[in-house]
């Protein structure tokens, strides 16, 4: 239960960091950044928005995980 709701939480912040609404690119959160330029540095806004999609997929690899561990016997994980 647990990771279906991580799944439902994490899955539209990914999905719209790539994409917009109908599905366009272009209108994507990053695409939206890479316009931007951060007001006391000459960096793209895209350099610090990067963090979101990135923490949110090593949540993605840290479920993908946990699952796996839920799915296999006691006899298949290694010892502690």
């Amino acid at each position: 239960m647990r990771s279906a709701g991580v799944f439902v939480f994490v899955a539209p912040i990914l999905w719209y960091s790539a994409f917009g609404p109908n599905m366009n690119p272009a209108r994507g959160y990053l695409a939206r950044l890479a316009g931007r330029q951060a007001e006391t540095m000459d960096v793209p806004m895209t350099v610090f928005g990067i963090a979101i999609p990135i923490a949110f997929t090593i949540i993605v690899i840290h479920l993908t995980a946990q699952l796996a561990m839920a799915f296999t016997t006691a006899e298949e994980r290694p010892p502690k």
